[in-house]
């Protein structure tokens, strides 16, 4: 049977007014009702990390050195980046319970339970992190004040989070090489008398050319050796055996302590071109008097670059600038995010016009076959009686 567009236009004539009715009975209701909803309003915010600051340093200030190799540490297991770090802290605990004190939020959620507090508190924050390493910081709050107040505390306190991560790290390294500082400083000094009294005794001890250059490329061997041996009792003590920087700090360990043997036993190709007597293949004052030397120029080496690398631990633990940056800074709304008004009334009318019509569509097809509708109502009659509705 086909449908002709003056039965489609009959059929809705004829059921206009009930059909009418039905929205504006739906619109003004929920037109009301959004005036009685208490108003919602968002704050956001958009940060990313720093660029120029990782780990609470300039990778330019730390160069090669501590600083730089704490800086390709992770701070998460995986591979995750900075922004997702970040997202992460947002999320936690710590920060979740800060806000809520800092706020009083528990009044505002009815709560006295801060398990219950940070549900309600995370379920008003949506934290979003984009490709373009962007983190959105979007908070839902009664008020607009209430609702600024925590897109702005969330950044703040990420940031109080990560400068106290930073100074805490530098703390730490800053105390692991002032302890090993001192102790070669010590070392220094001995070996700075025991060479001062070998020359009183031995005056007439002289080492050529050729040998002087080598302890100075034994020294040098040797300063990198311990050098990488203090980053690698560093990384020890701040990350797994599994780190793949500590593992390459090992490989680098073990190269240097290879050609180091070649230098004092002679295995290999010596010292390399026009080095060709081993160490230990010395007369007996000689070889004496070059252990002192090289022990001598190996301790100022290993004492010039702990005093560096104090330093810069002394700088990374007392930095207190921001570690992020914000895109977007928070701002007090200006227009209620819920409810919103035009749009639950239109949505309220669009949906009771389309239930409207399917009801009048039944209705018409009742009418037009009487015996459907006593099918109808006897399957209703059953349907009350088995309800209790009608005996």
């Amino acid at each position: 049977m086909k449908l002709a567009a003056a039965d489609l236009f009959l059929f809705l004539v004829k059921w206009r007014k009930f059909i009418l009715a039905n929205i504006v009975v739906v619109a003004v209701v929920l037109a009301v009702l959004s005036f009685l909803v208490p108003p919602e309003y968002t704050a956001s915010a958009s940060i990313m990390p720093s660029l120029d600051q990782i780990m609470g340093m300039s990778m330019g200030q730390t160069g090669p050195a501590i600083g730089g190799l704490l800086s390709s540490i992770p701070a998460l297991p995986g591979f995750v980046s900075p922004s997702d770090i970040y997202a992460s802290i947002l999320k936690s605990r710590t920060i979740g319970e800060k806000i809520i004190d800092s706020l009083g939020l528990m009044s505002v959620y009815k709560t006295d339970n801060m398990e219950e507090a940070l549900k309600s508190l995370y379920s008003n924050v949506d934290i979003k992190v984009y490709r373009t390493g962007i983190v959105e910081i979007s908070c839902t709050a009664p008020t607009k004040m209430l609702a600024y107040r925590m897109a702005k505390l969330f950044v703040e306190e990420l940031d109080r989070f990560n400068r106290n991560a930073v100074m805490t790290k530098g703390k730490n390294t800053r105390i692991f090489i002032e302890r090993r500082l001192r102790e070669v400083e010590e070392e220094l000094k001995n070996a700075e008398e025991a060479l001062r009294e070998f020359n009183e005794k031995n005056k007439t001890v002289k080492l050529d050319e050729e040998l002087l250059k080598a302890i100075e490329v034994y020294s040098d061997l040797k300063s990198q050796l311990l050098s990488y041996e203090v980053k690698r009792d560093l990384l020890r003590s701040i990350s797994g055996a599994e780190n793949p920087d500590l593992k390459r700090v090992e490989a680098q360990i073990a190269a240097l302590k290879g050609k180091l043997s070649e230098i004092e036993e002679g295995n290999g190709d010596g010292f390399g071109a026009g080095f060709s007597i081993p160490l230990n293949q010395l007369p007996e004052k000689s070889i004496e008097y070059a252990r002192l030397l090289r022990d001598v120029e190996v301790k100022t080496k290993l004492y010039a670059f702990l005093v560096e690398q104090y330093e810069t631990a002394k700088i990374m633990e007392s930095k207190d600038t921001p570690t992020l940056q914000v895109i977007e800074k928070a701002e007090v709304p200006e227009m209620r995010s819920w409810p919103k008004r035009k749009m639950l009334v239109l949505i309220g009318a669009i949906l009771s016009f389309v239930l409207s019509l399917l009801f009048a569509i039944v209705f018409e097809y009742l009418d037009r076959n009487p015996t459907s509708r006593e099918r109808w109502v006897k399957g209703v009659e059953i349907l009350k009686r088995d309800l209790g509705f009608k005996r």
